[in-house]
């Protein structure tokens, strides 16, 4: 349970709590999927669970961060933030965040080393 504890913090808590507007440096690859996938799993349960104002309310306070951090991610891949702009593209503006967002991290990089707090593992089962 503690290896779970600490890897939530360092994939979704930490991002939330330290860097909720921080939309300098880099994030890698795991730490910025971790966040996309814990974060739609907190809006698919409460969506389920309560379906209104609760989940709203969640929506609004996770949309700074994912701006954020795909901003980030950007970064890491060696582009500006600002071209995550292109997801107003119905569709097609989707595909091409997605497949950017899963690029490797370029270097060098004019925005900063690779980024150091690298994702940890998922915990095993059973530990």
């Amino acid at each position: 349970m503690d290896q779970f504890i600490a890897w939530f913090k360092v994939n979704f808590w930490n991002i939330l709590t330290k860097q909720y507007v921080d939309f300098t440096g880099r994030t890698g690859r795991a730490q910025f999927w971790y966040f996309v996938l814990i974060s739609f799993v907190i809006n698919l349960l409460l969506g389920m669970i309560s379906g209104g104002v609760l989940n709203l309310l969640v929506w609004l306070a996770l949309i700074i961060p994912s701006i954020a951090i795909t901003a980030r991610r950007l970064h890491d891949i060696n582009q500006t933030g600002w071209l995550q702009l292109v997801a107003i593209i119905p569709l097609l503006g989707w595909i091409a965040l997605i497949i950017l967002c899963v690029l490797p991290a370029a270097e060098p990089n004019k925005y900063g080393s690779a980024a150091v707090a690298e994702a940890t593992p998922a915990p095993a089962e059973g530990k």
